[in-house]
């Protein structure tokens, strides 16, 4: 893999645990480009707004609760 951000550190990680053989280049320090420098915030990728428009505040409030608790139970699964 060419990177050791969270796309080429994900990518090898998945390749390694469906038993591929996996190295990670990296042409500074881990986490140095963009991954680094995203200030560690996680973005579910949905606009909370116009979740508000299509569904109302009540539905958009519980997707919106629902997809922010995926991405930490996905990190909290995958450093355990």
């Amino acid at each position: 893999m060419a990177g050791a951000g969270f796309t080429g550190l994900g990518v090898a990680r998945r390749r390694a645990m469906a038993g591929k053989s996996v190295a990670v280049s990296e042409a500074a320090s881990e986490g140095a480009a963009a991954s680094g420098r995203n200030s560690g915030r996680l973005n579910n990728g949905n606009s909370y707004p116009v979740a508000i428009n299509l569904f109302g505040p009540p539905k958009a409030r519980e997707r919106h609760h629902a997809f922010d608790g995926g991405g930490i139970g996905m990190i909290e699964r995958n450093i355990a």
